[in-house]
């Protein structure tokens, strides 16, 4: 789904994948279905709509090198490691 974004590509997921579903909501870049006729809905209006699939693609490849590029990802696992490490020294 990041790679998607990263190459300009909106993501579409189902509703019931709580993950991928959370991404799109935090970066506004796909959209998620239930059912086939959600499915059939959303497939219709990204293929009828250009700048909203170009909004989404953007709005996810933004959020893909805000959150996920590997310096932040690391810097996610340091702090992580650091405050595990403080909680353990006071006992």
């Amino acid at each position: 789904m990041m790679e998607a974004w990263l190459c300009g590509t909106p993501a579409l997921v189902h509703a019931a994948c709580p993950v991928t579903r959370e991404h799109c909501l935090a970066s506004n870049g796909g959209l998620f279905f239930s059912d086939y006729y959600e499915f059939d809905g959303v497939v219709g209006l990204l293929l009828a709509d250009a700048s909203l699939r170009r909004a989404l693609a953007a709005n996810g490849r933004a959020y893909v090198l805000e959150n996920y590029t590997w310096d932040r990802v690391i810097d996610n696992y340091l702090e992580m490691f650091g405050r595990l490490a403080a909680r353990n020294s006071g006992a």
